[in-house]
């Protein structure tokens, strides 16, 4: 086995076994370890794409690590003792200028309110508590109130 493939098989190890874990600083971890083995040419750009797709896509789109990191701002329900508001989404960088963000509420069914964070509309929900949200890869939100 050469190096390059060494490299791989290990950076592909450590990337499985955090995607078990769903330990988010393993998954960056992993992946800055694969941005540094591109960079020192150990990898191919495929591999580092292979790599990307285990760490930060799968921290996007896996529904289970998505309803792990939910879960965990979701502890407390009160958004004063810390409970998850669309404030802080927007603070954790989730939602841009140009994301489309749904509130609905907490039955799920119909939208209360719809528009890019800065829509007077939205904004009316902004601190207000949330039971959960769901992002989308097409920079979409949907902020389910309590």
């Amino acid at each position: 086995m050469d190096k390059k493939e060494s490299v791989f098989e290990e950076l592909k190890r450590e990337a499985g076994y955090a995607q078990g874990s769903y330990s988010e600083q393993l998954l960056y971890q992993a992946y800055g370890k694969a941005q540094m083995a591109r960079q020192l040419e150990a990898i191919t750009q495929d591999e580092f794409m292979e790599i990307n797709g285990m760490t930060i896509r799968f921290m996007n789109t896996d529904r289970e690590y998505i309803r792990r990191k939910n879960m965990a701002y979701t502890d407390s329900s009160n958004p004063k003792d810390g409970g998850m508001t669309l404030t802080r989404i927007i603070a954790m960088g989730l939602i841009d200028d140009s994301t489309e963000v749904y509130v609905r509420p907490n039955s799920g069914f119909g939208v209360l309110a719809q528009g890019n964070w800065h829509s007077d509309n939205v904004l009316h929900y902004a601190d207000s508590g949330l039971e959960g949200f769901r992002w989308q890869d097409d920079n979409k939100v949907y902020a389910d109130l309590n």
